[in-house]
């Protein structure tokens, strides 16, 4: 890693880059080793390099769904849904955010902070029921009756 300057002296470099690791390096040196590992190497002890740093990268993930659709894990993947948009705007959600179902969810199935709203619709009677847990973990419910 030493290189010929203009004037023929031999001068000393100390941080390199390429697609092979230098053979015999001297204490202080780093070395960018580039190409398919992108690693960086340091030699703290002559003739010995030691892997300081690396990134593999990694192949950018594009959001799933279309601009304004809130993004949501599916799976393990991005997931998003034409119903369940936010406008930025506006500062809300707008979508299909209330389930059809007969029973209300578990307690568990609520974090602290959180509410979930659901319609009940046994035998036709129609309902909008809400449940809320408080910061403290306080589990609240009210109903409003549709008619």
């Amino acid at each position: 890693m030493s290189q010929i300057a203009d004037d023929g002296r031999q001068v000393q470099r100390f941080v390199d880059v390429g697609t092979e690791l230098p053979s015999a390096p001297k204490r202080g040196h780093i070395y960018f080793l580039v190409g398919d590992t992108n690693k960086i190497y340091a030699c703290f002890v002559d003739n010995t390099w030691i892997e300081i740093a690396s990134s593999t990268g990694g192949s950018p993930t594009n959001p799933a769904g279309i601009d304004t659709q809130v993004q949501f894990n599916d799976g393990g993947a991005f997931g998003a849904d034409t119903a369940f948009t936010f406008d930025k705007a506006a500062g809300y959600a707008k979508g299909s955010l209330i389930s059809v179902q007969n029973s209300a969810p578990a307690d568990n199935d609520i974090a602290a902070s959180q509410f979930i709203l659901w319609l009940d619709d046994t035998n036709g009677a129609g309902a909008l029921n809400i449940k809320a847990k408080t910061a403290n973990g306080t589990v609240v419910t009210g109903t409003v009756a549709l008619t």
